[in-house]
């Protein structure tokens, strides 16, 4: 494209011109050569340089180019390049408008600059260049990293585009995609040959037309993967067939005429028709967040090995931990300036959240038992309340679930509902397995600290997160966790170390440096097992089933 040694220009122009190849010849660039994509517009998404010593926010800019250096100021399909502004436009209202009302900031609606930008320049169609936010701003990156932002950032994003699209074909009222679904259930039936899922559509505070008309259900049975869906109308329940033996994996989808939402959490369910027994695995795992941040009066940035955060999924993203932190220095480059990370991460995958955890749980339940299991989301509990009694045990999967200092949404370990309904179960003979990275820390006020000390018997004993071993010991075992990032697996930093807050509990595990990971409590009224480590963070299934038949065996012969 030009200067070989320069691949920044070569990438600026290669993607203006390939836009121009893929749409010669459609009917929005009918005089040039190409393969006749008809594409109505081009979109290029920046983040950009800059920052304020105050630390506040940034914001949003957009640039577009409305009359070329030959002064023309139409495309060739015939569209005015005053276009190009009406979608620069629709997407800086949109991000503003739904970023500041998400979380409660001024998001910034910066400049609409109608400058001579390469990207912006070049292709002949209506093209945007959208600079999100400013990646040297720590205020913008606080929320840029976390993951629930990123989703409504590329929400209004889209919004804006479906609108503008639109409006070009005289269609005024559009319909959004629908929200992922809530309060999912997957409970096994009482006749035992059949599971009946349960959900609620999620409606959208900032888009009224984003309700689900219909459902899609996927479904994964035994070692296969997801089948490619199936559309299950507009109920909110369905009841199925299963076989015994076979673990089966449910996810939900909500579809409207915008489009289909992103997929619910995973539920699983497994019969095992030899046992009257059953179990249910309750996923209270459901936090997304950027990384521990540190913001001093010497000292602004991201503290990496503390906590990366909660990706969704995976990410990418970071390069390394951050080594500069002297705000003196905001706004320059290099070693020494805010900001610069060492390259330790660059290239790698850091496993985040899959929301697949009750899966992985179920499958270490019969691997080592001959119980039968249910699974539910936890916001999905307060509607099983009569239904509690009949399981033996419940699995409370807590993970990384916390309302941390850098998350933007709250994610509470034993939110006030839940804890009123484990103690009403725990109370009525119960038994209750527990882990979850904070479930102790993020009890901080009176009446949580009372939950974990007078219900779970446990108290809170300080931070794990020196301890370099990662190792577990415990229940004749020593088996490794998941402590650093990694690609496969989410990683657990910081643990807590907890102590038993009973004299009749005692502790079952330990991590490598002799601290607490777990306790439990035989009582004759119910029965408590909680360890300060996710169990799903046991790196081998083989030491994972074994760990999970002794808690079974403690908590319910």
């Amino acid at each position: 494209m030009g200067d070989e040694d320069n691949d920044y220009s070569d990438d600026i122009r290669s993607r203006s011109t390939f836009l121009n190849y893929l749409a010669g010849g459609s009917c929005y660039l009918p005089d040039r050569p190409g393969l006749k994509v008809p594409f109505e517009m081009g979109l290029n998404i920046h983040s950009d340089a800059g920052h304020r010593s105050d630390h506040t926010i940034c914001g949003s800019l957009s640039i577009c180019n409305t009359v070329k250096k030959d002064s023309l100021r139409y495309y060739p399909s015939g569209i005015s390049r005053l276009a190009s502004m009406d979608l620069s436009s629709a997407l800086l209202d949109q991000v503003t408008a739904d970023l500041s009302r998400r979380y409660g900031v001024e998001w910034m609606r910066r400049e609409l600059w109608d400058r001579n930008y390469g990207e912006a320049r070049t292709p002949n169609l209506p093209t945007v260049i959208l600079e999100m936010l400013s990646h040297q701003n720590f205020a913008d990156l606080r929320l840029g990293h976390d993951p629930n932002f990123k989703f409504d950032m590329a929400r209004a994003i889209y919004k804006a585009v479906l609108r503008y699209v639109n409006g070009q074909h005289g269609i005024d009222q559009v319909v959004v995609q629908p929200l992922p679904v809530q309060k999912f259930a997957a409970l096994l039936d009482e006749d035992a040959v059949s599971v009946t899922l349960s959900w609620q559509p999620t409606s959208d505070p900032l888009e009224p037309t984003a309700e689900p008309e219909r459902y899609i259900l996927y479904t994964r049975s035994g070692d296969a993967d997801f089948d490619d869906g199936q559309d299950i109308g507009s109920a909110t329940q369905i009841t199925l067939p299963i076989a015994p033996h076979v673990h089966y994996d449910f996810k939900i989808t909500a579809v409207n005429r915008g489009g289909e939402s992103f997929p619910s959490e995973v539920l699983s369910v497994y019969r095992n028709p030899g046992s009257r027994k059953e179990i249910l695995v309750v996923n209270g795992f459901h936090r997304l967040s950027g990384p521990a941040y540190i913001q001093t009066p010497d000292s602004v940035g991201f503290d990496l090995e503390k906590e990366y955060g909660v990706p969704y999924g995976m990410t990418s993203a970071f390069c390394g931990p951050q080594l500069d932190f002297n705000p003196a220095y905001a706004g320059q480059e290099g070693p020494g300036a805010l900001g610069f990370s060492s390259s330790a991460w660059e290239g790698k995958r850091i496993a985040g959240n899959t929301f697949d955890y009750a899966a992985a749980h179920g499958r270490a339940i019969t691997a080592s038992s001959n119980y039968s299991y249910s699974s539910v989301s936890r916001d999905a509990l307060p509607n099983c309340t009569h239904a509690l009694q009949r399981f033996v045990m419940i699995d409370y999967i807590a993970g990384l679930e916390k309302e941390g200092q850098q998350d933007w949404v709250a994610y509470k370990s034993f939110p006030k509902a839940i804890r009123q309904l484990l103690k009403k179960y725990l109370n009525k003979g119960g038994n209750l397995f527990v882990s979850g990275a904070y479930i102790a820390s993020d009890m901080w006020e009176k009446d949580e600290r009372e939950f974990i000390r007078e219900v779970l018997k446990f108290q809170y004993d300080g931070c794990a997160g020196q301890d370099s071993t990662q190792l577990v010991n415990g229940l004749n075992m020593e088996f490794p966790i998941y402590r650093q990032p990694n690609a496969d697996h989410y990683a657990v930093q910081s643990p807590d170390a907890i102590y038993p807050a009973s004299p009749d509990a005692f502790c079952v595990f330990l991590y490598g440096n002799g601290q607490v990971a777990g306790i439990a409590y035989p009582g004759k009224d119910y029965r408590v097992l909680a360890t300060s480590f996710p169990f799903e963070c046991i790196r081998d299934p083989k030491t994972k089933a074994k760990a999970m038949g002794a808690i079974i065996r403690f908590l319910t012969e």
